[in-house]
């Protein structure tokens, strides 16, 4: 659990379709969740992950009383997968966002959604491993503004690299 007193945030006066008219304020705020974290060794070069949050973090002052903190999804995770065989190294991971408000006003919600990141690599010596990634794999959009236009997340991004040692 988290107590914020006086928690600077940006207040909105007035709001139309083309623009909003904001001013910084002071407030409380508290978040109160629980982060869980495993892996799991499943079996000699493969382990099996996942991580959680699950938050309620609201304003407990003023005009905003009981409404939800902007950009704080209830709740988000990921579950994943790591295999190592011999010199060759994969992992993948879905990330779940739960859906959260861009705005102090909770007018603007932005979507759940999830994502999907994957990696390879190839050690050619102890010092020296190339490898590729790919991160949002299936090109999902996910929100991550709306005040007021919609705006998304990077799309499908893939790259690749050597890895040196020393």
């Amino acid at each position: 659990a988290t107590r914020l007193d006086g928690a600077i945030y940006n207040r909105t006066l007035s709001s139309s379709p083309t623009a909003i008219v904001r001013e910084r304020t002071n407030g409380d705020a508290r978040t109160v969740g629980s982060e869980l974290e495993l892996e799991w060794r499943a079996a000699t070069g493969l382990a099996i992950t996942t991580a959680w949050a699950i938050n309620n973090a609201v304003f407990t002052s003023g005009e905003l009383e009981g409404r939800s903190v902007p950009q704080v999804p209830r709740a988000m995770g990921s579950i994943g997968a790591r295999v190592q065989i011999a010199a060759f190294t994969a992992g993948g991971t879905i990330r779940v966002l739960g859906a959260q408000f861009d705005d102090d006003r909770n007018d603007f919600r932005l979507a759940r959604g999830s994502l999907v990141d994957a990696r390879a690599g190839w050690r050619l010596s102890r010092r020296l491993e190339v490898f590729g990634a790919l991160e949002n794999a299936f090109d999902e959009e996910i929100d991550t503004g709306r005040t007021p236009i919609r705006t998304v997340g990077g799309p499908r991004i893939g790259g690749g690299g050597v890895i040196v040692r020393f």
